[in-house]
């Protein structure tokens, strides 16, 4: 299992968080990350989205991709 922290997103690219972090990763980086697990993932959680704060959906749309990445490693 692993979980996906929206505020250790960048804010430039994840303004849809409570506590953004800045200096962040990038959206590259946590696909990077997806695509190098070399074990079998059985489930994962993405939190700490907060739509109140997420600018023109951007927050959620990363979220989505990275729910598509995430799922192709758990039916692999």
């Amino acid at each position: 299992m692993f979980i996906l922290i929206y505020s250790k997103y960048d804010p430039a690219i994840a303004t849809g968080v409570s506590h953004p972090e800045p200096g962040g990763l990038s959206t590259r980086d946590i696909f990077q990350i997806i695509s190098n697990i070399e074990v079998d993932v059985e489930g994962g959680d993405i939190v700490e989205y907060n739509p109140k704060k997420d600018l023109n959906n951007i927050t959620a749309i990363t979220a989505a991709k990275l729910l598509r990445e995430s799922m192709g490693k758990m039916i692999n």
